[in-house]
């Protein structure tokens, strides 16, 4: 490392040297830089390998190769050496935004849902649904005629939490989609209920929902456990596995529930076909701004602000729970559509009317 200006005399002696000739350095003109004048060691972050914000200066070389190259992630990448602004992002910005101005909007109704005291007397299979309104977990983007959503065919996609409502857990959600129209209706989030007490709020928002096609996403270590509960209480009208999820046919199994070795990219990028397509119409802030925070990293769709965070807590807080459920949910509206299409279902493992056995 050299003092302010010695490098350039250090390298006026190496190209002396290089041409065949034996000089003294100290017969050679030292040029002092002003460097404190640019504030170039203020301004740049070593550390990030970046141009601190708003302080990164212009030219007009810089100026003209970015006209002639006007792709952002490689302008952040070669010009600017921001290798964070250069991540290719799962969800496109511009689409996200779009979306954010056209489609989010605070909700109609807050409340939550729960069982009625006299149904939980009576055992889990017969429960019956509740609306509470004013301070709760489930916000609402449809009208209640009678204290109910309008009949219509619904899904409802779950992303499974701990549950230990401790600063570390992240949320469970629960995200209902209309099936005929695309739009979000509801969506559902708490970090204090265990999969087990989970399953009996999805199973009652479901039956107030219209008995609403539910799409668990059961990775997680709780999945087995709210499936369990979920048959426990007689709710049948469970997203099934499809074989082309291990296999190449593709027909439903009797295995319950939404699983994938790729972890929620599938459905992540369903859903944002979907929304591409001006087919879902997502209504939650909270879903936008987490479908934004997930990018590619080491060939594989990562959550930033998770994957970024070294801190337990940073990690639950940051998980893309929302946007998780939201893509199940989707999934569950494109599975209703097919499987409607010709007005009927297609033909499963068991006969009709009897429970699925667990998977």
């Amino acid at each position: 490392a050299f003092r302010e200006g010695d490098w350039i005399t250090q390298t006026q002696h190496d190209q002396e040297r290089q041409a065949g000739r034996l000089i003294n350095v100290s017969e050679l003109q030292k040029l002092p830089l002003d460097w404190p004048k640019y504030n170039w060691r203020d301004d740049y972050d070593f550390t990030r390998l970046k141009f601190r914000e708003g302080q990164a200066p212009r030219s007009d070389w810089f100026d003209l190769q970015c006209s002639r190259d006007r792709n952002p992630k490689r302008i952040a990448k070669e010009l600017n050496l921001d290798f964070e602004g250069s991540t290719e992002k799962l969800a496109p910005g511009e689409l996200m935004e779009h979306i954010r101005q056209t489609c989010c909007r605070n909700p109609l109704y807050r409340g939550e849902v729960l069982p009625t005291e006299e149904s939980l007397s009576e055992g889990l299979t017969d429960l019956k649904p509740s609306w509470s309104p004013g301070g709760g977990n489930l916000e609402l983007w449809c009208d209640l005629p009678g204290g109910r959503p309008p009949k219509d065919s619904y899904s409802a996609g779950v992303d499974i939490a701990g549950g230990t409502g401790g600063a570390s857990s992240s949320d469970s959600v629960i995200s209902v989609w209309s099936n005929t129209t695309g739009e979000q209706v509801a969506e559902w989030r708490s970090f204090s209920l265990s999969p087990d007490e989970l399953a009996l709020r999805a199973v009652v928002l479901c039956k107030w929902f219209w008995n609403a096609h539910m799409v668990p996403e059961i990775n997680g270590p709780g999945g087995q456990r709210f499936i369990n509960k979920v048959v426990a209480c007689a709710y049948y009208d469970v997203y099934r596995r499809r074989r082309s999820e291990f296999e190449v046919v593709d027909s439903p199994t009797s295995k319950l529930g939404y699983w994938s070795s790729q972890g929620p990219e599938p459905v992540l990028r369903g859903l944002l076909a979907g929304i591409a397509a001006e087919q879902a119409k997502p209504r939650s802030h909270t879903l936008v701004s987490q479908l934004e925070q997930y990018e590619f990293a080491g060939g594989k769709v990562i959550h930033k602000q998770s994957a970024a965070s070294d801190s337990q807590a940073d990690k639950g807080k940051a998980h893309g729970d929302a946007a998780v459920a939201a893509g199940c949910g989707w999934l569950g509206v494109e599975t209703q559509k097919s499987l409607t299409r010709d007005g009927q279902r297609p033909k499963e493992d068991e006969p009709e009317g009897e429970p699925p056995p667990n998977s």
